[in-house]
């Protein structure tokens, strides 16, 4: 029953209709660079809802584009959307992303953010996510984070934005 379900699901992504507005997020507190480094994995149709958004002026996207100026014109929106949809403070102090880039792969992409190096331990994390919730009622943003060899999970939606954690 399992694997029907499954492949139900591969077949409605094969079509572009998937019936979970779901991005994954990945965020690892590196100690040995003293970063928080952060990875998420989003459907591309859903993540061209949310660049559509009049402040980016972009309606249809063409990822797979090589020609520089339409691949700047992506990155820098995805650059500013994620910058308004994430928000990350360690030890109570607002802390700066760095946006390294993307990638695709069929109907995902994947896009990569990491934090200035920190003056100090981290041994806080607060995350604010509101990532695609302004333009997608459902959306869910599950968060992993990995710290020290544990794991917890989170789920973010339009309701529940934020997430906390303190190390002792």
């Amino acid at each position: 029953m399992f694997n029907i379900l499954i492949s139900f699901q591969l077949f409605l992504i094969a079509l572009g209709a998937h019936p979970y507005y779901v991005s994954l997020w990945d965020v690892l507190i590196n100690k040995d660079s003293q970063t928080v480094q952060i990875s998420v994995k989003v459907f591309l149709d859903d993540l061209e809802k949310g660049l559509s958004l009049k402040e980016y002026q972009l309606d249809k996207w063409n990822w797979a584009s090589s020609v520089d100026s339409i691949a700047n014109k992506h990155n820098k929106a995805l650059h500013d959307y994620l910058q308004k949809s994430v928000k990350v403070s360690a030890n109570g102090k607002a802390v700066k992303l760095n946006y390294l880039g993307r990638e695709q792969e069929l109907e995902f992409v994947y896009a990569f953010i990491e934090s200035e190096k920190m003056a100090e331990e981290i041994k806080e994390l607060d995350m604010k996510l509101t990532f695609l919730t302004e333009v997608i009622e459902d959306q869910m943003n599950i968060v992993h984070v990995k710290w020290d060899g544990e794991k917890k999970s989170f789920l973010i939606h339009k309701n529940e934005t934020e997430l906390s954690w303190k190390k002792k």
